[in-house]
């Protein structure tokens, strides 16, 4: 690690000291009373230089004033604060009315101040007196909450009244390596963990000839465990112990911090005071009967020391005795720490041997299947009619007359149907103004409602030269049927059946999956409050494997899962006009139609995050447009048309979005 190069906060030494008792140390909380320093504050909203002074003694250092820089990050002002070279930063900052004023705001949290230097941000011992602070540093002020374990009236800073005596700034990390036979681990030091989000280095002061444990322990920053543990500072590969005497070789130096895992050690009485004392799920634990492996409850975690074994061997099938030992051991702190599995084992012990069967089977009659899927019949039959509804739509190349693709839709109303807008631009092709799409889809396309178990030959709707109701945004294109020579009329309308989208059950989706018959799709709904777990955990799970062509597959139209990035979901991680869901219908099932739980519509099928896996298409999730937000975007776009067509159908019933929004806050009260 680099030292620090810039000047902003430097030691200076003093010399002839002389023995003076006019400064008295600061209460943390006196907040009012008279300043011990002269204040000047005023806004500064410009560029600053400030003449740096350093003082030959202490008794012109107990006159010298300095003069530093504080933002609280809110407005941007800077206010500027001013002190005696022998003040701390806390008294100083104290005199100030703003910050005074701030910090009785946040009373009830702890304060730090943040210096940022390239490439560090350091965070500053409010104890530390101004002489070693620069002359006009810029510091921003942050609050923080305290944890469960301390309180306000501990210190997060140093006490030091010793005046007259020099002392050396010098920078540790945050967090330290733990040293392990199995390899370092980080671990946390600091009291309030908020502060290591910050990334910053810490600067530390210290009087001359004081160890450097003492340093650390006394900052008021750090965790007890600096005082309980062995360790060291380390710095470019070379060890200095915490015995070492604080000394200029110190001075700007900034440091890693290395604790020693103590292997084996014994138990102290502070421990296992701590240990019968901590009280966890309501549970006080009792005093173990057998010496217990130490713990390490700073890290937040359970870390159990035991004597290190021979690394255990298999034999006959069976577990070495040294193995069996750690299993045991291992059990017995668990059991230690949660009381109540040792009753619940009972229990369970107890209920079996009221089985003169084997264990699996009781297993199989009391729990059975936990997920019901199951679904009323009559919603079985009103999907049967309204896919009646659901047409195979395909189109032509107008010069080869050769069938160029295929994708689904839907009756809307009348002899109007619905489908996706990239589908039109599909059936268009390059080139086409917008004006003559409604011809070029005339002169393509042909829909058809019969599909069911073989290609139809007849009973083909044509298409009008119309296309004026359309949304790229949620993806949405109506079009309309000319009568056929038979003058059979399409199935009736979906549009009454709309309903808002739900925020989580089963879905139905029909339609026409790679351009075959008419199928129905049952899948369930990714909430909006899991969507990006979704996309992160298919991911993580797929991504792990080596991109090859093997893996991914030879197409070079297609893309693999490992071009995939979470920024790619952004958008409909939080979009609102999204039903999002995992299905196996993908190409030629765009324009499909979806329908919830009670056989109602909700929803547009149009698109999903597609890629090959081998010779296997696949999606990390699928999506469609909710049919509330198409209507409500018909309403406000085409105002006209859906006055004078689609109107009276589409005026749903006010508690259908009450339910919808019931459902939706029951989610969110879940989530």
């Amino acid at each position: 690690m680099e030292e620090l190069k810039h000047d902003s906060i430097a030691g200076t030494s003093d010399e002839n000291p002389k023995e003076d008792g006019s400064s008295e140390g600061v209460d943390q909380h006196s907040w009012v009373g008279q300043p011990p320093c002269v204040i000047k504050e005023e806004v500064i909203n410009n560029e600053y230089d400030f003449p740096e002074k350093v003082p030959t003694s202490w008794k012109e250092a107990n006159k010298e004033e300095r003069t530093f820089v504080v933002t609280f990050g809110e407005s941007g002002k800077k206010y500027l604060v001013e002190g005696r070279l022998t003040d701390s930063l806390l008294s100083a900052l104290k005199s100030n009315k703003h910050v005074c004023h701030w910090m009785e705001k946040n009373k009830t949290k702890e304060f730090h101040l943040i210096e940022k230097r390239e490439p560090l941000k350091v965070c500053v011992n409010m104890g530390m007196p101004l002489k070693y602070v620069s002359e006009g540093s810029q510091f921003e002020m942050k609050s923080y909450k305290l944890t469960k374990n301390n309180n306000t009236n501990e210190l997060w800073y140093r006490q030091y009244d010793n005046r007259k005596e020099e002392c050396i700034v010098f920078y540790v990390c945050g967090t330290g390596s733990r040293m392990e036979s199995h390899g370092a681990q980080s671990r946390r030091l600091m009291k309030n963990q908020s502060l290591l989000k910050e990334y910053c280095t810490f600067c530390i002061f210290a009087p001359k000839g004081e160890s450097i444990k003492d340093a650390l322990c006394n900052d008021g920053r750090f965790l007890p465990l600096l005082k309980e543990n062995n360790w060291t500072l380390v710095k470019d590969g070379t060890v200095r112990d915490n015995n070492f005497l604080v000394n200029n070789n110190l001075s700007d130096q900034v440091y890693e911090i290395e604790v020693e895992s103590k292997k084996g050690a014994k138990y102290s009485a502070d421990q296992k005071k701590k240990w019968n004392d901590l009280d966890l799920g309501g549970q006080q634990l009792s005093t173990p009967e057998k010496p217990q492996p130490q713990l390490d409850f700073e890290e937040g975690q359970l870390s159990a020391s035991k004597k290190q074994q021979p690394e255990s061997d298999f034999e006959e099938g069976q577990l070495s005795t040294s193995k069996k030992q750690q299993l045991q051991d291992f059990e017995w702190q668990i059991l230690q720490l949660y009381p109540k599995l040792k009753e619940e084992r009972q229990n369970i012990d107890k209920f079996l041997r009221g089985y003169k069967k084997d264990p699996l089977e009781v297993y199989k009659i009391n729990f059975g299947k936990e997920v019901n899927d199951s679904f009323p019949f009559e919603v079985m039959k009103t999907l049967a009619q309204s896919g009646d509804s659901v047409g195979y739509i395909e189109w032509r190349d107008v010069n080869l007359g050769c069938v160029q693709g295929s994708a689904t839709c839907f009756v809307l109303h009348d002899r109007y149907i619905l489908t996706c807008h990239h589908v039109i631009k599909m059936i268009v092709g390059e080139g086409i103004e917008v004006k003559d799409w409604g011809d070029r889809i005339k002169q393509s396309a042909r829909v058809t409602f019969s599909y069911v178990k073989q290609h139809p030959t007849e009973n083909w709707f044509s298409l009008e030269n119309w296309f004026e109701i359309a949304d790229v945004d949620l993806d949405f294109a109506v079009l309309k049927l000319e009568e056929n020579e038979s003058k059979i009329h399409p199935p009736p309308g979906l549009l009454q059946l709309h309903f808002p989208s739900p925020p989580n059950g089963p879905i139905f989706i029909i339609g026409h999956p790679n351009g075959g018959i008419k199928s129905t799709n049952i899948c369930l709904v990714v909430s909006i409050f899991d969507r990006s777990n979704e996309f992160n955990d298919h991911l993580h799970k797929r991504q792990n494997t080596e991109c090859s062509n093997f893996v991914c597959g030879y197409s070079q139209k297609k893309r693999c899962i490992h071009m995939f990035n979470p920024k790619d979901f952004e958008e409909d991680v939080s979009n609102p006009n999204v039903v999002t869901y995992n299905t196996c219908f993908f190409e030629g099932s765009s324009g499909s139609p979806v329908f919830n739980k009670n056989g109602e519509l909700v929803a547009l099928h149009a698109a999903g995050f597609a890629y090959k896996m081998g010779n296997k298409d696949c999606s990390i999730i699928e999506c469609g447009y909710s049919i509330h937000s198409i209507i409500l975007k018909i309403k406000s776009k085409f105002k006209s048309w859906y006055d004078a067509i689609i109107g009276p159908d589409a005026r749903e019933d006010s508690s259908h979005v009450d339910a919808l929004l019931h459902e939706t806050e029951e989610e969110m009260d879940c989530s």
